[in-house]
Formats: structure tokens, C-alpha cells, sequence
């Protein structure tokens, strides 16, 4: 085999106390060959993808070797890190967005990347640019060039960074969890332009992520990371088959299936409706353009006692309808019935009382957590609010909430911030518990965890539900999740409801083109022995 074109020997990230970021990781990366990076959150993924960039955080400090096609670029001046930021090795972010300008056309920024190594001849940049915008596959360049980064879709956006990168052809591409925020279609297109880029371009990737699925169809091969270190490497079919660390067949075991749906239990009889939508719209006008519709005659039920599972893309009215659901937001038309109350009928006043038998579970726990009160004032709180009980007994409760969330109960004392994503997550479900509602409104709660705790969070949820026998609106673009989880599926698309049934009715013989090819879409996971 020819000689690799990244070489890291030995590479060591410190920090002042010290602590140990990175330790000893030994890597290769040869030209038109993807190698993936996975492991969960502190890992050292994206320190080790810092450390080639050199772009390693203040109070940090590197050691061993990062060598790029036979130089050393580890320990350089900042000039000579330049010439090779952009040039020999890029890197696209996981969010699109911090590393696009906000107050700056698309045209603009690329022909920036491009004047900054001058490879291009002067007066050709435009022309590069339009030629970058095709390679991504971005409708009309020409247009495109002209607008900013808002004006853009979150796929259209990531599109653009990936031109950004390869704006002057570079040996090394390092993708940092591309496909992060992506919808499963989108991500699909992403990963398989990058795949073709690589292959047409002769050009190494990096891939750091933490979804096994997408390494395993991906990459040539994959190196596991733990803490730090290097836990296993080799070939994807050899580890990802045959795992020879724990660690890496925990990360297997924990990857949801579409192929082993989570059990459910028979309803015995069917229960009438807890919630139910009749030709739910919701319309958002602005002065000089026609109403933009969220949600256009949607109906649905959802049984007591049970969990709807709400997939579709980005835009497709998931988060509105659970919003609706919930009292949140008010139908331009149509009527939304929860237990016995026709929620437009209700008085301001009902209305806030009976928001407290509703409880939403947000995507995000670290923006929804005050990072000022302590965990147990967290939880505490929607009792403090509705007055229930005394303080003894509001203390008693969240002590309670804590166990049943298998948290310990010194963590009332302790602070978010303390917390990992998962501890948070757990914080989140608790507080959402705490007057015992009947409905709960589940929006993304998995996405931005690493795939074991998502296992944990999905298993825990699920058990809970069967025990206090709430009603769930779980809303998810993850359709391994959602099978695990639901009890019926409803898929969404531009505001409009396309089918709703059963779980594995709508996930096996499904009913609508679009949710055919959300499956087609979707990356199976891998199968070890």
C-alpha cells in the first residue's frame, strides 16, 4: 500500500491540571480512503480533529507527530499552518452555521476561501465558485451565490461548508459529525457526495462521528475511541463483526434496529381517543405574501395510554402539531379534544389549569435547565408554580423522582452544569413527571445523545409509560427509535398528515410513497457476532 497521507504517532492532548484529552493515538488515513472516527461525547474525537488542524483550544498542549503528506505539522508557526488550513487539509463542522457568516452572501465567502491560498487565476473565482456549488449539487449556483446563509435549508447550508472546504482541492478532508442535525434523507444525499468527492478527487476523509451506522456504511475502516485512547482499530467489516473490545460491541448492542421493534403490549380493548385532532390547521400570515401553513387539516387520534410516534423531516409540522396538542399553540381551524375538553372552548384560566396535566420533554435539556438553580429547584419547580403540597412533601417528591429516574439523590444539590447529557436528559424527564400529567409531549429527547445513553433515555421512557400509564406524543426524525418506542406512527410532510397507523403496520407495509423512502433512506445498523 502507498504510504499513508495522514501519519499521527503517538499524539498526546493536555490540559493545565493535567488532564489528559488525548493519549497516545496512533492513525492513518491514506489518499481516496475514509477512515471513521467514533466513540461518545469526550472521547477525544474532535480534539484529536483539532490537534491536525491545529486549532487546539487556549491552556492546550500537543505532543508526538501529525504529519501530512510526509511533513510535520505539529508544533508549526501559525504562517505555516495557514498555508495548509483550506489548502492541504479542510474541515466541516458539525453545525454549518458557526462556520458560515451570517451577514455575508454564499458568492462572497467561497470566493474568500478561494483568494486566501491564490491557486485560482485572478478573474476566474466566479467561475470556481459555480463549478464548487455543482460538485455539492446546489440548484442554480447562480442564485445561490446571492444569498445568505439563513436563506438556505440546513442541508443546503452543510452543502455549502462542504464547498467551502474543498474550495481548494484538499488532500485531507475532515468531517466532524456532518450529519448530525440532518434529516435522514439529507444526510443520506451528504455522506454519498462526500463518499464521491473522495473517490473522484483522490482526497483522504476523516470521519468523526458517533452514529456506527454511518461508519459502518461509509468507511473503509474505523478506529474506536474511549477516554482518550484508542481502544480498537482495523478494518470496518473485521470490527464492527467481529468487536473485539467491550466497549465497541456495547456501542453495537446499543444501536436501535428497524429489524427488532421493541415489544408492545396488547391493548386488549381499544380505549376512545385521549387526544384528537379534526382538520387541525395552523397558518402564519405576513403582510404582502400568502399565509404559510404549519399544519393543514390534520386528524388524528391517540389512545390512552399509549405512545404516537411523530417522524418526518425538518419543516414537516411535527414539533406544531405536539404544540397544538398540548395547548400551545391555537388552530387557525379545526378543533383539538384532550380527555373530555374541547381546548377551544376553554376559558384562559381552564386552559392554564389544565396545562398541568400536560408536561413537554424538550430536545435540548442544557437550554431548557436553568444553569442557576440546582437540579432539585429544577424538578421542584412546576409544583412551587401549581402549589402542590407543603415543602416537606414537594422535597419528598423530587427525592421520589430522582430514584424512580435511577439518579442519585445528592444530585438535587448539584448544578446542570455538572451533569453529563444524559444525567441531564434523565433531570429533564423528572421535572416533566413531577405533577403527574397525563399527557407528555417527547420532542426530539434523544437526538443529541450518544448512542448508549440514547438506549438508556429510550428504555427508561418507555418503562415509565408503562407504569404510570401516561399518553406520549414522542416526535423524532430517528425511525429506529420511534419503532422501538410507539405504539401507532403518524408520518408528516410540509404540514400535512401522509398516513397513521400502527406501529409496524406504517413501518412494514407502509401506505405512502414518502414513507418508503424515509426507509429507503435510513442506514441499517451493522450485525455482529
Amino acid at each position: 500500500m502507498s504510504k499513508p497521507l495522514l501519519t499521527i504517532r503517538d499524539l498526546h492532548v493536555t490540559f493545565a491540571q493535567p488532564r489528559s484529552a488525548v493519549e497516545c493515538v496512533n492513525l492513518d488515513v491514506h489518499r481516496g480512503e475514509t477512515v471513521a472516527l467514533v466513540g461518545e461525547s469526550g472521547s477525544g474525537k474532535s480534539m484529536t480533529a483539532r490537534a491536525i488542524m491545529g486549532l487546539l483550544p487556549a491552556g492546550a498542549k500537543a505532543s508526538g507527530s501529525i504529519a501530512i503528506g510526509g511533513e510535520e505539522l505539529l508544533g508549526r508557526d501559525e504562517k505555516i499552518l495557514n498555508a495548509h488550513r483550506g489548502c492541504t487539509v479542510s474541515l466541516v463542522f458539525q453545525d454549518p452555521q458557526s462556520a458560515l457568516n451570517p451577514v455575508r452572501r454564499i458568492g462572497w465567502q467561497i470566493k474568500e476561501a478561494i483568494a486566501a491560498h491564490s491557486l485560482v487565476a485572478q478573474g476566474s473565482e466566479g467561475a470556481r465558485v459555480h463549478e464548487l456549488l455543482e460538485w455539492v449539487g446546489i440548484p442554480d449556483p447562480a442564485q445561490a451565490t446571492r444569498k445568505y446563509p439563513h436563506q438556505l435549508s440546513g442541508g443546503q447550508r452543510q452543502r455549502v461548508a462542504i464547498a467551502l472546504a474543498l474550495a481548494n482541492d484538499p488532500d485531507l478532508l475532515i468531517a466532524d459529525e456532518p450529519t448530525t442535525a440532518l434529516d435522514v434523507t439529507v444526510q443520506r444525499e451528504i455522506l454519498e457526495l462526500i463518499r464521491h468527492l473522495s473517490q473522484r478527487n483522490g482526497m483522504g476523509v476523516l470521519l468523526i462521528t458517533h452514529n456506527i451506522a454511518i461508519a459502518s456504511k461509509y468507511a473503509d475502516r474505523v478506529t474506536v475511541m474511549r477516554d482518550g485512547c484508542v481502544l480498537e482499530k482495523g478494518k470496518i467489516s473485521d470490527v464492527f463483526t467481529h468487536p473485539k473490545h467491550p466497549y465497541t460491541r456495547k456501542l453495537l448492542e446499543a444501536v436501535p434496529r428497524l429489524d427488532t421493534p421493541g415489544p408492545r403490549e396488547d391493548p386488549g380493548h381499544v380505549e376512545a381517543p385521549f387526544v384528537e385532532c379534526r382538520d387541525v390547521s395552523v397558518a402564519y400570515h405576513t403582510a404582502g405574501s400568502d399565509p404559510f401553513f404549519a399544519l393543514r387539516s390534520v386528524s388524528l387520534a391517540i389512545e390512552k395510554g399509549t405512545v404516537l410516534g411523530l417522524v418526518g423531516e425538518s419543516g414537516s409540522g411535527k414539533s406544531t402539531l405536539g404544540r397544538v396538542a398540548a395547548g400551545l399553540v391555537i388552530p387557525s381551524a379545526g378543533t383539538v379534544s384532550v380527555g373530555d375538553h374541547n381546548l377551544a372552548e376553554l376559558s384562559t384560566r381552564e386552559l392554564r389549569k389544565l396545562r398541568r396535566d400536560f408536561a413537554l420533554i424538550p430536545q435540548d435539556p442544557a437550554a431548557s435547565l436553568n444553569p442557576q438553580r440546582t437540579v432539585g429547584e429544577s424538578i421542584r419547580e412546576p409544583l412551587d408554580i401549581h402549589r402542590v403540597g407543603d415543602r416537606e412533601s414537594r422535597r419528598q417528591r423530587v427525592a421520589s423522582l430522582l430514584d424512580a429516574l435511577s439518579l442519585p439523590a445528592d444530585f438535587a444539590n448539584r448544578y446542570p452544569g455538572e451533569l453529563s447529557g444524559g444525567q441531564r436528559q434523565r433531570v429533564s424527564i423528572a421535572r416533566a413527571l413531577a405533577l403527574s400529567p397525563s399527557l407528555i409531549i417527547a420532542d426530539e429527547p434523544t437526538s443529541a445523545l450518544d448512542v448508549s445513553v440514547q438506549a438508556e433515555i429510550v428504555t427508561l421512557f418507555r418503562q415509565l409509560q408503562r407504569e404510570l400509564r401516561f399518553t406520549a406524543i414522542f416526535i423524532s426524525h430517528d425511525l429506529a427509535v420511534v419503532s422501538d418506542i410507539s405504539d401507532s406512527v403518524a408520518v408528516m410532510r410540509q404540514g400535512e398528515l401522509v398516513e397513521h397507523g400502527p406501529t409496524d403496520t406504517v413501518f412494514h407495509r407502509p401506505s405512502s410513497g414518502y414513507m418508503r423512502d424515509l426507509l429507503g433512506a435510513t442506514i441499517p445498523a451493522p450485525v455482529h457476532v
